[in-house]
């Protein structure tokens, strides 16, 4: 069997890249032709070792003339991924299956575009990584619709008994062991980095670490919002790699996320993989990964009280015991595991595939 990716897969901050390289590290009975476009350090090392995998191949432009596809996997809604789905479909002369992973809730508006109403014509079976991801399709292509297969993360990098290879911040040092609150989340409006920046404005004895990227057009106000508020407690790290993420978040007392659009995140599964609790929004796919109560809690930020229970929420986190704190991490980390192994998303995804190539053309 033979799976077209079209996507630059060794992309290591990209959340969609990592859910198709789960596919590939855990089907070695599978081909899957994909592409390559590093962008950091962190890409070029661990790109060294997947493009060794024997079952992947690198592609290039030339892909779809020299190779037919049993199967196209593509996991956001873009005009690059709709045209190599298009294509493949047409030389196999049809035979080529397109499926599509809806990896983020796409917002009502999306239904009344173009490339929506192209992708339901072409795409021939839609998974999603979480039900509020599914909305969309549920309305307009239920039968094409198989179902739910989560994101996931790397149980044995992401651990919090181990050591690990990062190191922290200087900035974060400094603190001398003190405790401090962890964001991580690209700067963007659906993530609400101006809720962080409140709730340090109002809480100035608890620390607040930021971590992300500039997303392009998006960001850039949010960026100069936090560097022009030079709030003491406020720590702004932008991008940073993996090895740095996961010490953050080992050393870390509990994770805030206010985003009110996601398909399933990364960050959160992985904050919940090192045993952190988290506290979000009641919206999207949030209510999915987390109960109120047990692992974090659900809060909205749109409230007169929202503030003061957010805060609220936040102490009662940060003056845990050190015993109360040892049972909750054995806790989320066993929870993460159990539910979010990269291993296990990708094996699902390998089931998957055989049962489609085994159906009659669409």
């Amino acid at each position: 069997m033979k799976l077209l990716l079209p996507i630059n897969i060794d992309k290591w901050r990209s959340p969609i890249a990592a859910v198709l390289r789960a596919c590939v590290e855990h089907n070695p009975n599978i081909d899957f032709v994909t592409f390559s476009k590093p962008e950091t350090p962190e890409d070029l090392i661990h790109g060294e070792k997947f493009w060794n995998l024997p079952n992947v191949i690198k592609g290039n432009c030339f892909s779809l003339f020299f190779h037919r596809f049993d199967i196209v996997h593509i996991a956001s809604h873009t005009n690059r991924n709709l045209v190599a789905g298009t294509l493949a479909k047409i030389f196999s002369l049809g035979a080529t299956k397109f499926l599509y992973t809806i990896n983020l809730e796409l917002p009502s508006s999306a239904k009344n575009t173009f490339i929506y109403r192209w992708f339901n014509a072409v795409v021939d079976y839609y998974v999603s990584v979480s039900k509020a991801a599914s909305t969309l399709v549920l309305q307009d292509a239920p039968d094409s619709y198989l179902g739910t297969i989560p994101n996931g993360f790397d149980v044995d990098f992401f651990d919090p008994f181990s050591e690990g290879s990062g190191e922290l911040p200087d900035a974060i040092k400094a603190l001398n062991g003190s405790p401090y609150i962890l964001n991580v989340a690209a700067l963007e409006p659906r993530k609400h980095p101006e809720w962080i920046v409140k709730l340090a404005e109002r809480n100035p004895e608890m620390t607040f670490v930021m971590a992300g990227w500039i997303v392009p057009r998006l960001g850039e106000e949010f960026h100069q919002q936090i560097m022009a508020c030079s709030l003491p407690n406020l720590i702004w790290l932008g991008h940073v790699n993996r090895d740095t993420i996961c010490t953050l978040l080992r050393h870390a007392s509990v994770f805030a996320f206010p985003s009110d659009r996601e398909g399933l995140p990364l960050s959160v599964i992985e904050a919940m993989g090192m045993g952190l609790p988290v506290i979000a929004q009641p919206k999207s796919s949030l209510p999915e990964l987390i109960v109120d109560g047990i692992n974090g809690r659900l809060i909205d930020i749109d409230h007169d009280d929202s503030c003061e229970q957010w805060s609220r929420s936040l102490e009662g986190y940060l003056n845990l015991s050190h015993d109360e704190i040892a049972e909750m991490k054995s806790r989320l980390r066993a929870y993460a595991v159990s539910k979010y192994s990269w291993e296990s998303i990708g094996k699902a995804y390998g089931k998957l595939y055989h049962s489609l190539a085994s159906r009659a053309s669409v």
